[in-house]
C-alpha cells in the first residue's frame, strides 16, 4: 500500500508540475515574454498551488497557479529586476569579500537573485516566499556599504506573519474567497 501511495503521489506531482509549467508558458506568452528560464515549484506542503518563476532579459516574474482537475486558477504575481551589480550596487568593488559572497549566493540561488524591494542593501533569492505569487523572500544576504574589503555579508531569514500567509495559502488551495482571488 505504501509503494502504491508513493507512486500515485509522485505521479500526481509530475502531472501537476507539467500542467503548471504549461500555465507558466501561457502567462509569459500573454505578456509578450519569451522566458530565458521558467520553473514551477510546489507551494508550501502541497501539490495543488504552484509558484511559477520565469526570467526574461532583465526581470524575474512570479505568479501562482492551481492547475486544477478541470479548470485552472491563476493568481497574477509580481516582478523584480534581475540583480545587476554594476547598476544596482555601484559602490561595491568586485575584489571584496561581499562581492564574492554575492557570487556564492548567486550560485546557491541558481541565479534567481534580485535586490529586496524593501531594502536595497539586501540581495534575495526570489524563488521562495510564504505566498507563491509574491516576491517576499524567506532569506537573503545583507550588504554593508562601508564594510572593509575582507568583511562578509550577513545572511538573514524573514518569516513574519507566517500564520496569516498559511491561512491565505489554504484559501488558495481550496478556492475560498480571498483578496488573492484567482482570475
Amino acid at each position: 500500500m505504501g509503494a502504491l501511495w508513493g507512486f500515485l503521489y509522485l505521479s500526481f506531482g509530475f502531472v501537476q508540475h507539467e500542467r503548471a509549467l504549461d500555465l507558466g508558458r501561457e502567462l509569459a506568452s500573454q505578456r509578450g515574454h519569451t522566458p530565458l528560464r521558467l520553473e514551477a515549484k510546489p507551494s508550501f506542503a502541497n501539490l495543488i498551488v504552484w509558484k511559477i518563476v520565469y526570467e526574461t532579459d532583465d526581470r524575474f516574474y512570479v505568479d501562482a497557479v492551481n492547475p486544477g482537475l478541470s479548470s485552472p486558477s491563476i493568481w497574477p504575481g509580481d516582478s523584480v529586476a534581475r540583480l545587476d551589480i554594476e547598476r544596482d550596487l555601484p559602490w561595491l568593488s568586485p575584489d571584496t569579500q561581499q562581492a564574492r559572497d554575492i557570487e556564492r549566493f548567486r550560485w546557491f540561488s541558481d541565479g534567481y537573485i534580485a535586490l529586496d524591494k524593501a531594502n536595497p542593501l539586501q540581495v534575495v533569492d526570489i524563488r521562495y516566499s510564504m505566498l507563491p505569487q509574491q516576491i517576499d523572500p524567506l532569506w537573503g544576504i545583507r550588504l554593508t556599504p562601508d564594510a572593509q574589503d575582507q568583511d562578509y555579508v550577513v545572511y538573514y531569514t524573514q518569516r513574519e506573519d507566517s500564520g496569516t500567509a498559511l491561512k491565505r495559502l489554504l484559501r488558495m488551495m481550496f478556492k475560498g474567497r480571498t483578496s488573492d482571488e484567482p482570475r
